[in-house]
């Protein structure tokens, strides 16, 4: 019994797997045989379906072990074949101590599972083809279940296999076909898997086109400024632009519009982004925006004299008209007397000698087309002339103004909110009053004024009022101030940290605090108070506080601007006991 067990203390286990490996690396897979592997918690694995024999000696350095296995007819030890995947014991009895022993194997017949990894995980698809952006590399997982990963094998463009150990950089621009396959310790191979791509690391080119300029990039409101780009693999994503000093803005209209932009030089900064993100380097080109139409002025040549508060005109009275425009230069004059038809100007001329009234309507082109801004619809300047003795009155109406409603005051801007009305008045004491008229931000066409109205687009706007005598003498005054309607952002922070006890309620101790803090950009913050609960409105001084333990307590918070701009927002959250 005694040598059963010495014999016993020896027995070995012993899975004769030759191991063969082609250190050549190629194209073609390298050969790999079954092995045996013992892991670092001495876990012995095996792969599936191949031969196990089992041997006995009395020495651990035994060249010739005894099999303990059944001998074939060739006087072979008949293997044990472990089919299955998963563990297997071999167990010894002990009779003396009526004890077993437990041996075992881990079959092993499943190889890794790799996956491929992008370092920029944003691919784009054209025409079937997928791309990666500009400086990729490529990362190589594998994940073993049993017995472990024993090798990561890749090529690119049909080189040789190499063993992964790192980080693979793919930096030419061009098409990648990447192969790649693992081993695990005990041989199994995994299949072949491929990942074809492009590589696009060129940004796109973006060009800026100014239509309707002359010398030196003028432009007039009517010209045209467009911003095109190309990209030759993936195509343009976005196009970037902004107006000098500006932020950039996503271009996507067909052109620039110039009807808000200020007359004076400018640049135009842009560039492109393709769809893997390859940004182009900022351009910019500059121009000239000359929306000031040609000045006219009059000059009466000849025999006149005044007497008093009477002006006198003999019939021998020319007209002369002078044409100025600050940027592109005047192009023509044109003039008609007494509704005849328009003809070019070329010099001073008479003006009718019958008694009565005449009149002479006139107008200018610049070199842009910009025309004489004028008071009138039929777009051209009025200028009327009495045979006889007439009353000139010089100067123009006195003008007034007037802000109903909520308006701010910070340093030399005026906010007002956009229910806030503006009130024109005005008075002469010559000819008398005639009419009020209004111009919005610019734009040329003159608005009758009748009441009191608002502006309630958000921003900065200017308004010229005009005044109109009953000899059409005008006098101008400009307005300035900035539409506040948005109401105030609210931000609130707790005093501790929250612990989640559901997907949308937090949950805090009952000595919590609420600290807000507000924030409005253009007039600011007038009054903040809150409800807890629905209980009454508070005013809010430096926190909040006094919560309800054990339930779900509700915070609405008001918060208003100078200009009566009001935002709310409602606060949940449970008070633990």
């Amino acid at each position: 019994m005694k040598k059963l067990q010495n014999l016993a203390k020896y027995l070995i286990i012993i899975i004769i797997l030759s191991f063969i490996s082609n250190k050549t690396f190629s194209q073609n897979k390298i050969k790999y045989k079954t092995n045996i592997y013992i892991d670092s918690l001495n876990k012995v694995y095996s792969q599936t379906a191949q031969p196990v024999y089992l041997y006995i000696s009395n020495s651990p350095n035994d060249n010739n072990p005894t099999p303990i296995n059944n001998v074939t007819k060739a006087n072979q030890p008949k293997p044990i074949f472990l089919k299955i995947n998963g563990k297997h014991q071999f167990k010894r009895y002990n009779p003396i101590s009526k004890l077993e022993e437990t041996f075992y194997i881990h079959a092993d017949g499943t190889p890794p599972q790799t996956k491929i990894i992008f370092s920029n995980p944003e691919p784009y698809t054209l025409n079937n083809k997928i791309y990666y952006g500009n400086n990729q590399k490529i990362k190589l997982a594998s994940k073993d279940d049993m017995s472990g990963v024993s090798q990561i094998l890749y090529s690119i463009n049909n080189s040789e296999y190499k063993e992964y150990t790192t980080e693979i950089a793919v930096k030419a621009e061009k098409k990648y076909l990447v192969k790649f396959y693992s081993v695990d310790n005990v041989g199994n191979v995994e299949n072949t898997q491929e990942n074809t791509f492009y590589i696009d690391k060129t940004a796109p080119k973006t060009i800026c086109t100014i239509s309707d300029t002359l010398g030196n990039e003028i432009i007039s409101e009517r010209g045209k400024i467009e911003i095109e780009t190309t990209d030759a693999a993936t195509g343009s994503s976005k196009i970037y632009y902004k107006l000098d000093s500006g932020e950039y803005k996503i271009f996507t209209q067909k052109s620039i519009n110039l009807n808000k932009i200020k007359e004076g030089n400018h640049t135009i900064y842009f560039y492109s982004i393709d769809n893997v993100n390859n940004v182009e380097k900022e351009q910019k080109t500059f121009f000239f925006l000359d929306k000031t139409s040609p000045i006219i002025a009059t000059d009466i040549l000849g025999d006149q004299f005044i007497i008093g508060d009477k002006m006198f005109f003999s019939g021998r009275t020319k007209l002369k008209l002078t044409a100025i425009d600050n940027k592109a230069g005047v192009k023509t004059v044109m003039f008609s007397i007494d509704k005849s038809p328009f003809k070019k100007y070329e010099t001073a001329f008479y003006l009718p000698a019958t008694k009565g009234m005449h009149g002479v309507d006139y107008y200018a082109i610049d070199n842009l087309g910009n025309r004489t801004r004028t008071k009138t619809k039929n777009g051209y300047l009025h200028y009327e002339h009495f045979i006889g003795r007439i009353y000139i009155d010089l100067t123009g109406p006195t003008l007034f103004h007037k802000f109903i409603g909520k308006q701010y005051l910070s340093k030399d801007t005026l906010y007002i909110s956009k229910n806030t009305k503006i009130q024109f008045s005005q008075q002469d004491f010559e000819s008398k009053p005639k009419k009020i008229t209004y111009m919005i931000d610019d734009i040329p066409e003159e608005i009758d004024y009748s009441e009191p109205f608002s502006i309630t687009e958000e921003g900065f706007h200017k308004i010229d009022q005009i005044g109109y005598d009953k000899v059409n003498n005008r006098n101008f005054k400009t307005l300035k101030f900035v539409v506040d309607s948005k109401g105030p952002e609210i931000f609130h922070k707790f005093s501790v940290k929250q612990t989640i006890i559901s997907d949308t309620i937090q949950s805090y101790p009952y000595y919590v605090s609420i600290f807000i803090a507000p924030q409005d950009d253009v007039s600011g913050i007038e009054n903040i108070s809150y409800t807890i609960n629905d209980g009454p409105k508070k005013s809010y001084y430096r926190k909040i506080s006094g919560f309800k333990k054990g339930k779900i307590n509700t915070v609405i918070i008001h918060v208003s601007d100078k200009l009566g701009n009001k935002s709310t927002k409602k606060i949940q959250f449970f008070i633990k006991e």
